[in-house]
């Protein structure tokens, strides 16, 4: 245990120097900002906007541009050193009226337009950038905002959609530490190189974020060179064609609280890592790699308080559970598909609430999950990746380790959720093939649309549609369906005839 407890004491560290940085004081000076506002535009108030963000950025030395919800295009944004810029004001607030803590992010949106035609941001230090969507923003490197000197620049609430860098960094190149917060990256590309969404050659932190669909040669999502903490976050669906599917990481790296499913690459389908990763309370679920590490190829890795299950490699040379590592890997505590040696480890069936089609909470577990009150107290965050609470379920046998001794295992804590929200026809991988019928055909979701599971010529999706069973090549319909072939004599479409 004593590596154990030095791994943690480095994590305490390095997480004190991460958020510990100069926050700017409480803005004395405010400025509003709206696009269709009809007034003398001096910024004075919400009728007085300015209409132009760079005019309202320039006429502070600090302080915050109060943004209302709309579509802001034509320019790149010059921010500003200690000016920082909050989006997402309703359009039926008046006067000087507005509350920070009372926006409305998901519907107000505050959009920045690149217009498939230029980067959106110019850097400067000591800045917040809180409730901006960014979208269709393109650039050599860096679609967003590429990031050379800048010092404690922050996104918060931000949302990056559809931008595009020629090399790294769809969205963001950064140079300088970065810290982002409750923000959601998506459908973000980097064409021939490195980060699908995000690449950072310095130290970063991402708490609450989402990435989606992102997509690299090198790090679908997230490639990292400095030390990062991720924490409470989800990375689904994103892609690198050689590895790192979800994320590369070129140095130490701490993952807490958070989902890696359905990445794809060659090496480390869900994470390549180069240097020491630590990952605790996650969960690791149906990565896909050609080769090596389809959960995690690693350095020397380390995982506690977690589950992975599902990963699939086409590598016969892959490891046990696809965690192919340098150093053999040190797990505790976890649930694991083939099992592995260790204090605490299991391999049992999670019982994810996907089964019972809650579509919002694919990766919550049942109250007969044996993942409940199964962990190491000592390395859990008190709240999950939900924000719930750790809790001691009553009629359930604490067997993890103090303190406390009932942490459950994997990103989600056991909570009851309402039978309204279950019994939905899922598809949380995007597939085309619902959750249910994968299931139920294959007890996984590592199949999609365009596979031919039985080999008979009949695309999974079609058999979905036909509801013939795709692991039985004599299940195809003879009558009753046309069938259209293509050159190969592949059924490609099947019509219904009544």
């Amino acid at each position: 245990m004593g590596s154990l407890f030095k791994r943690h004491c480095v994590l305490s560290f390095f997480i004190i120097c991460i958020v510990g940085f100069p926050l700017k004081a409480a803005a004395s000076n405010i400025v509003y900002c709206d696009v269709n506002a009809t007034g003398n535009n001096d910024g004075t108030s919400w009728e007085n906007a300015f209409t132009n963000l760079n005019d309202a950025i320039d006429s502070l030395s600090s302080g915050e541009v109060w943004v209302k919800e709309g579509h802001y295009a034509g320019e790149t944004i010059d921010l500003s050193c200690g000016v920082s810029i909050y989006g997402g004001f309703s359009s039926e607030l008046t006067g000087q009226a507005g509350d920070i803590d009372q926006r409305d992010l998901t519907s107000d949106l505050t959009i920045i337009d690149g217009e498939g035609t230029r980067r959106c941001l110019y850097p400067a230090s000591y800045v917040d950038l809180d409730g901006l969507s960014f979208q269709n923003c393109d650039a050599d490197a860096g679609g967003v905002m590429y990031n050379s000197c800048s010092s404690y620049i922050r996104f918060v609430n931000c949302s990056f959609k559809n931008n595009t860098a020629f090399y790294s960094g769809g969205a963001i190149v950064s140079f300088r530490p970065m810290t982002f917060e409750n923000c959601v990256f998506e459908s973000n590309r980097a064409e021939y190189s490195k980060g699908g969404a995000v690449y950072i050659d310095e130290t970063s932190s991402f708490t609450g974020c989402r990435f989606a669909k992102n997509h690299a040669a090198y790090g679908g999502a997230l490639y990292l060179s400095g030390s990062t903490t991720i924490t409470n976050s989800q990375f689904l669906l994103n892609f690198s064609e050689y590895a790192g599917g979800a994320m590369y990481l070129r140095s130490w790296a701490d993952i807490q609280n958070t989902v890696i499913a359905f990445n794809t690459s060659n090496y480390g389908g869900g994470v390549r890592s180069k240097g020491d990763l630590d990952v605790y309370n996650s969960t690791i679920y149906s990565n896909r790699a050609k080769y090596y590490g389809a959960a995690i190829y690693g350095y020397d890795v380390w995982v506690i308080n977690s589950i992975v299950w599902d990963n699939y490699s086409l590598s016969c040379y892959d490891a046990t559970n696809n965690i192919y590592s340098t150093y053999y890997p040190d797990i505790y505590y976890s649930n694991l598909e083939d099992g592995w040696p260790g204090t605490g480890n299991i391999s049992e069936d999670p019982k994810f609430l996907i089964k019972q089609g809650c579509c919002e909470v694919p990766f919550q577990i049942d109250g007969t999950s044996p993942c409940v009150d199964a962990g190491h107290g000592c390395y859990a965050m008190e709240h999950d990746i939900a924000g719930n609470a750790r809790f001691d379920a009553p009629s359930v046998p604490n067997t993890g380790a103090p303190t406390p001794d009932y942490t459950d295992i994997g990103a989600y804590e056991f909570v009851d959720v309402p039978v309204e929200n279950c019994n939905q026809e899922c598809d949380i991988d995007e597939d085309a093939l619902s959750d249910d019928w994968e299931f139920s055909h294959f007890d996984d979701l590592n199949q999609d649309g365009d596979g031919d599971a039985d080999g008979d010529g009949i695309s999974n999706y079609l058999e979905f549609l036909m509801g013939t069973d795709p692991t039985d090549s004599t299940a195809v319909p003879t009558s009753g369906h046309r069938y259209r072939y293509d050159s190969l004599g592949r059924v490609r479409s099947i019509t219904r005839v009544d």
